[in-house]
């Protein structure tokens, strides 16, 4: 993850969350717990209000002229940050605090079928690797080459998502229990496990 991102919608950080998904927009985010919050019925006071379609007045039509020229986005609705659409309005569109973020109905639910995609993957991967563990003890097929790779995609997810950290912790612990691990593997066990006790504190 790079710098300190966090969710444009409740500010919270990219290790307080369980996913992070970032828009095309640079520096737009919202994180799974705003997704889980917000779709299907999202907080009314978070609602975007469109505004109404009253007759232009001359002054009002030279405004539109004006802004046509000077806005990125003409338009007196904002767009969603996410698909950049405003245009057959969506069912909802939802705004931060401070109106520099958007995301409608329809990126919401995207947002909701990737997150749940990526919990699918994880439980994916630790299931597979338990089997692998559990075949192994009595094949004796838990080689150092296996061992290193294991660790490596553990770490890697480690730092790439600290707040899934804490679902290793029973993988880990049934490499240490494999006969044949070895004593570096075993040191590099122990430093994640501290490590991720450490991000929970």
């Amino acid at each position: 993850m790079i710098e300190d991102t966090k969710c444009s919608f409740c500010h919270r950080h990219h290790y307080e969350v369980l996913n992070l998904i970032a828009s095309p927009e640079v520096g737009i985010y919202i994180c799974s717990q705003c997704v889980e919050e917000f779709y299907p019925t999202p907080p009314e006071h978070l609602l975007h209000k469109y505004s109404s379609k009253k007759k232009k007045s001359p002054n009002s039509l030279l405004k539109t002229i004006h802004n046509f020229f000077n806005s990125e986005h003409p338009l007196n609705d904002p767009i969603c940050s996410f698909c950049n659409h405003n245009y057959p309005q969506p069912q909802f569109l939802i705004t931060n605090s401070n109106d520099t973020a958007f995301i409608c109905n329809r990126c919401m639910e995207v947002c909701k079928n990737v997150i749940e995609e990526r919990t699918k993957d994880l439980r994916n991967f630790i299931s597979h690797w338990e089997q692998e563990l559990k075949s192994s003890q009595t094949s004796d097929n838990f080689s150092y080459p296996k061992q290193k790779h294991l660790l490596e995609k553990i770490e890697y997810w480690v730092d790439f998502k600290p707040s899934d950290a804490q679902n290793f912790l029973p993988l880990l612990d049934m490499m240490l229990k494999q006969p044949e691990i070895s004593k570096k593997i075993t040191k590099r066990i122990e430093l994640i496990k501290s490590e991720i006790l450490e991000i929970d504190e």
